[in-house]
Order: structure tokens, then C-alpha cells, then sequence
């Protein structure tokens, strides 16, 4: 046939999504190590630009649900000997293949490997065709197809058949969400990137983000006055260790910009970079060392940009700041650069680009001891006193902004200053400030443990939903969708544990906020709230 398919894909038929991972286990001799692998991994991707399959590195070879690489001698193990004229073959997905070699690769090492050079085989172009296969794709008997079985020479992707044939397996993407570009600045960078929701992964190469002018890939959108970008750097596939990869605020995408950059090298560690005007000389404050994955965040208040870090389930740490004139609204987003010609491929989760938020706050209820809120660049700082939030009226106190319609809050309880075991602090969707008001929390407590409670009707009595054991910190969140609020929990803010789902009746404009109860009217307990992200 033309195009033909064997089997219904990784995700198991219906055209869905799939995350699957990659291994490079025994490279050919002919080429460099990292340039043998960044073709691999640009094959892999090439075909994501088109179908909603993600690829992540693996940790070791022969992963469940992944694609092991290597080069190879005529009879190399797999039951399968190469016959003298095959290039390579590889696996179809599991069924019909079987683990561990279900999406495998396999070249045929006896032949002359290279990327782009007469008299050998071409990398990028054999592993395209058989990454096909890992994906589900038969052979073609279209010359113009990649699944062609016969080798004819440099390709550079695949053909229009190609692409409607692997999108019958699977999910067609969008590579990137409305509102965001993908953008190559300076000469010679390659590469692209893919995104859906929160999560984004970047190939690229390019110089450096450095000197005077930059090569780099920028995926970024823009944001007008005051605002923080947050995100998650889950992996680094660095081909040199100044290979950096981070958030980025710039003025332009000419490659000479004023900009702010944080990172994370792939040797180098962390560090706070940036051009304070356009054509001038970049400046450096080392961040210390580390690797992904890392946390990293800019804070754009006025002219003054500042960097900072963390650890998974640490707290903030400001590298440093710097005054960065740049016009009103500018372009914020994630940038790569892998100093060198091979390409670098970076992972990124939890991406969040919000305006400045401008707290309010207030006492609920009969608190006896007045509350307070302070906001900061480390988060959010709470005090409430307050017998409780329970029963048919609440008393607390509640810092909070706006939500109109469906959304979420997120925050990580940091720390909590607890009088009493019920003490109480954490999200809240409420409907209004009045004390009997319809509301969901999902909270932290003194010594009693995570819990989803909430008011249905206004005036109506609470309910209470245990989320197990844990104290601050911990990462809570809060869904809305229409008329239903579901409650998570997580101690990474990575992975989400659901807690429950209720059907609470508020009106589309709503209050989004932390809260916190000392659970005693005559003291306070103090919480701090980072990582506070509601859209």
C-alpha cells in the first residue's frame, strides 16, 4: 500500500495522546556521541511536530513504553540478524511487538555512518524513517514517503502522506498554544519546540546567550507592565556545559535585546544573566550549583527585574536583581541555547505567566483577633485568627483576587505557625466575604493532617473530606469547571494527588485567595504561601 499502519499505536487506538521516552545504548564509532544522539532526538521530534506524542529522556535502556537506540554488528542479540543490505530496523509499538524490544532501533553498525556527508549513511534521515515504525508506520510504496523501504539518501521530513498517516494514529498537535511564538533568534540556532498546556520541550541550538548578540530559541509570549513567569525545568539534554537553558524577559526578538535570563547550564550551574541595554555587553551573577530539576522564576516590578530558584519542594531563592529598561509590554518565555552546533533538548513543566497580582484582604467572621497580609517577592505571608472555618459560619482570614468563570489556584503552604492541632491554612474559592458564604478550601493543618472541606450553600453545613497525613510544606491546589471544585494535592508540585470533587453553586465572579484560621479567637497563626499561581 501506499500508507499503511500495523497495529493502533502506543496510546491503543482512537487517535490520542501518548508520552513515551528515548535511550542511546551503544553508539556507532563513526560520529561523535552527542551528535549521533541530538539526530536521534531531532527524528524523534520531527514526527511530534505533527501528532501529539511526547518525548522525554529515559533513565536507563529498555524502559517499558520507550525507544532504546543503538548501533550494532550483523547478529546483535534481538533474534533479528541484519541481512547484508539493511541499514537499520526497528520495533512496532507494543501489540503487536512485545517489551523490552517494542519501539527499538536498531542500525546496522557495518556500514559507514555520518550526518550530511557524501559516501555515508545519513543519521537524521534512517532513524526518521525508522522512528516511523517505532510509532506504528508500515512501509510505503511511495517513493516520496520516508517509509519508503529503500534508502535514497538526505531527507529532510516527512511527506504529505506521511503526515495524515501518523495523525490516523494519533492525536494532530498544535505545536504550540494560541498566543505563543517559536522563535529563532540569531543564524544557524535549528531546532523547534512543542507545547500543550503547561508543559513545553525545546530542541535548539545556537552560540550562546552572551556578548553583545545572542543565538538562542525563544518560546514566548507577551506580557504588558508588572508580572512574574514561573516554570519547572524538568531536564536538560546538554551537549556542553555551558548549554543553558531557563526563563528569559527581553525587549525584542533582534538577537542584540535587552533581556533577563535565568538558567540552568549543563555543567555550569545556575546563574542570573542579562543586557541591561540593547547592543551592550551581557553581565553574570553566579546562582551556585545545580542541575534539572530545577524551579526558576523572574519578577518584573517596574524596572527591576529579579531571579530566583529553587529546589523541588524548597523555598525561593533570590539570586539577584538588576534595573532593565524595557517599554511596557515585552516578551516573556523559555529559552535554549546550546553553545555548540549539536543540538540541546530541555523539558519544561508548570509553565505560568501571570500579571502582578493585587492582593486584597480582610477578617471573615467574628475573629477576635485581627488578621493581616503581606505580599512579597517570597509569597504571600497570612495572619488569621478565628475559631474556624466550619460549620454554618467561618471566621479566618482571607487574602484574595478575582476569578471569573472556570480555573484554578495553586499554592504551596511553606510554613504554618500553628496554635492549635486544627489550625488551619490554605486555597480557597469562595463566593463572598460573608461568614456563612458557599466556598471550597483545601488545607494544611496544625497536627491534623490535609483535608478538602467545603460549604455547598450559603448558610449550609460543612463537609469534610481527609487527604491523609502531612504537614507544611505542602502543595495544594483548587479546580473550578463549571459548578464543580475538585481539590489536589502534591509534595512536589509535579505530581498531583486528587482528593476529591464537590458541586458547590457560586455565581461566574468569585473570590480565589489563601486562607487562614488560628482556629482560637484570642491568637493568630501565621502561614507563608509561595509558589501562589491563580489563572
Amino acid at each position: 500500500a501506499n500508507y499503511a499502519v500495523v497495529g493502533e499505536g502506543w496510546d491503543g487506538g482512537g487517535a490520542g495522546a501518548v508520552n513515551l521516552s528515548y535511550f542511546l545504548q551503544h553508539p556507532t564509532a563513526d560520529l561523535g556521541v552527542l551528535l549521533q544522539q541530538g539526530e536521534l532526538i531531532r527524528a524523534l521530534f520531527e514526527w511530534a511536530k505533527y501528532v501529539d506524542v511526547n518525548w522525554r529522556p529515559a533513565a536507563a535502556a529498555n524502559e517499558s513504553r520507550s525507544v532504546t537506540a543503538f548501533w550494532g554488528p550483523r547478529d546483535h542479540g534481538d533474534g533479528f540478524p541484519f541481512a547484508p543490505e539493511t541499514l537499520a530496523h526497528a520495533f512496532f509499538p507494543a501489540p503487536p511487538s512485545s517489551e523490552p524490544y517494542a519501539g527499538d532501533i536498531h542500525f546496522n553498525d557495518d556500514y559507514a555512518w555520518g550526518v550530511g556527508e557524501p559516501g555515508k549513511y545519513d543519521v537524521f534521515s534512517v532513524a526518521l524513517h525508522e522512528a516511523g515504525h517505532s510509532l506504528g508506520l508500515a512501509h510505503s510504496s511511495d517513493p516520496s514517503s520516508v517509509m519508503y523501504p529503500i534508502y535514497g539518501g538526505i531527507v529532510q521530513a516527512p511527506s504529505e502522506g506521511d503526515i495524515q498517516t501518523i495523525q490516523s494514529l494519533y492525536a494532530s498537535r498544535d505545536l504550540l498554544p494560541p498566543g505563543w511564538t517559536d522563535t529563532a533568534i540569531g543564524v544557524g540556532v535549528g531546532g523547534g519546540a512543542l507545547g500543550a498546556g503547561d508543559d513545553y520541550t525545546i530542541t535548539a541550538g545556537g552560540r550562546d546567550v552572551w556578548g553583545t548578540s545572542d543565538q538562542l530559541r525563544f518560546v514566548s509570549r507577551t506580557l504588558t507592565g508588572d508580572g512574574d513567569v514561573t516554570a519547572r525545568l524538568d531536564s536538560l539534554d546538554a551537549p556542553n556545559r555551558w548549554t543553558k537553558a531557563g526563563l528569559m524577559i527581553r525587549e525584542s526578538n533582534s538577537p542584540d535585546s535587552a533581556h533577563a535570563f535565568v538558567l540552568v547550564s549543563g555543567g555550569k550551574g545556575i546563574a542570573f544573566q542579562r543586557r541591561p541595554v540593547a547592543g551592550g555587553q551581557s553581565v553574570h551573577t553566579d546562582g551556585g550549583p545545580g542541575t534539572a530539576p530545577r524551579w526558576l522564576r523572574l519578577s518584573r516590578r517596574g524596572d527591576r527585574i529579579s531571579a530566583y530558584v529553587a529546589a523541588d519542594g524548597g523555598a525561593w531563592r533570590l539570586i539577584g536583581a538588576d534595573t532593565i529598561r524595557m517599554g511596557s509590554d515585552v516578551l516573556v518565555g523559555l529559552a535554549v541555547s546550546s553553545h555548540t552546533d549539536l543540538p540541546a533538548a530541555a523539558v519544561f513543566s508548570q509553565m505560568s505567566i501571570a500579571p502582578a497580582a493585587d492582593w486584597k484582604h480582610a477578617d471573615v467572621g467574628a475573629v477576635g483577633v485581627a488578621g493581616s497580609s503581606v505580599s512579597s517577592t517570597a509569597g504571600v505571608r497570612v495572619s488569621g485568627a478565628g475559631d474556624d472555618i466550619w460549620g454554618t459560619a467561618d471566621a479566618f482570614h482571607f487574602a484574595w483576587v478575582p476569578l471569573t468563570g472556570d480555573g484554578e489556584i495553586i499554592a504551596r503552604v511553606a510554613s504554618l505557625s500553628a496554635v492549635r492541632t486544627w489550625s488551619k491554612a490554605g486555597v480557597m474559592l469562595r463566593e463572598s466575604l460573608d461568614a456563612g458564604s458557599p466556598h471550597a478550601i483545601m488545607l494544611v493543618s496544625g497536627a491534623r493532617g490535609a483535608a478538602f472541606q467545603r460549604r455547598a450553600a450559603a448558610g449550609g453545613v460543612s463537609e469534610h473530606t481527609a487527604a491523609g497525613e502531612g504537614k507544611a510544606p505542602l502543595w495544594v491546589k483548587l479546580q473550578r469547571r463549571g459548578q464543580e471544585i475538585s481539590a489536589f494535592r502534591s509534595a512536589d508540585g509535579v505530581e498531583w494527588t486528587a482528593v476529591g470533587t464537590a458541586t458547590i453553586p457560586m455565581a461566574s465572579r468569585i473570590l480565589a485567595g489563601l486562607a487562614v484560621s488560628s482556629h482560637i479567637s484570642t491568637a493568630t497563626s501565621q502561614a507563608l504561601f509561595d509558589r501562589v499561581l491563580v489563572r
